[in-house]
């Protein structure tokens, strides 16, 4: 049996690429990793993956509550909204979670790559980006949302612990632009939990009346 990360209403089996909510499904944003829209719409396409909204990104990140007592989050595609959330100790913050059910699309740590600068990997630098959108404004362009872990920077000046970063961005990206660390934002609904009970209850009663009807003949 495959263990299960859940936050906040979200969840993921650790075997799966899929985040599940009660009504919708998420792609991983790792799985569209380097894609741009029209690339990953064309992939996942056929299997009922669809492109996030304004309104379905907006509600996800007011969900995980990012900037809490800072901001709330709105529908607004020209709008650059950011919030952050002061450097804790514990690995244990929404943004931590977050990163964890939909996957990491940039990481920093201490290598040759980042020298002189050094990230440990009990607190690394570890951020997921995707693009969204609605195109509601019809100016052809969409967004993009970025969440970014807490993180700490050993440098030659010292140690410096950052906050935890949230950002939905104005709409400026095409659909055929694609980032070498940005995924795109998927979903489709849930359609195991849009079972309804009563109503399969009910084609279980008409089944029955259907037999006795027979045996009765």
């Amino acid at each position: 049996q495959a263990d299960m990360i859940e936050y906040n209403g979200y969840s993921r089996e650790t075997s799966s690429r899929v985040v599940k909510t009660q009504q919708l499904e998420w792609l991983k944003w790792d799985q569209t990793r380097g894609m741009s829209i029209h690339t990953a719409l064309t992939t996942y396409g056929l299997q009922g993956w669809t492109l996030a909204s304004t309104s379905q990104m907006v509600n996800l990140f007011n969900q995980f509550q990012f900037g809490l007592g800072q901001t709330a989050w709105r529908e607004a595609e020209s709008l650059n909204q950011t919030a952050y959330d002061s450097w804790s100790a514990t690995e244990n913050a929404s943004q931590n979670a977050f990163l964890q059910l939909f996957g990491v699309n940039r990481s920093l740590g201490c290598d040759a790559i980042t020298e002189p600068f050094c990230y440990p990997s009990a607190d690394a630098y570890a951020e997921t980006l995707a693009l969204f959108g609605s195109d509601a404004n019809q100016n052809q362009r969409f967004n993009m949302a970025s969440v970014r872990d807490d993180l700490t920077e050993i440098s030659p000046d010292g140690v410096i612990h950052f906050d935890a970063f949230s950002r939905l961005s104005p709409d400026n990206v095409a659909v055929d632009q694609a980032y070498t660390s940005v995924g795109v934002a998927l979903v489709r609904a849930n359609h195991v939990a849009a079972v309804n009970v009563p109503a399969s209850s009910g084609l279980l009663l008409l089944g029955l009346s259907a037999l006795l009807w027979l045996r009765r003949r």
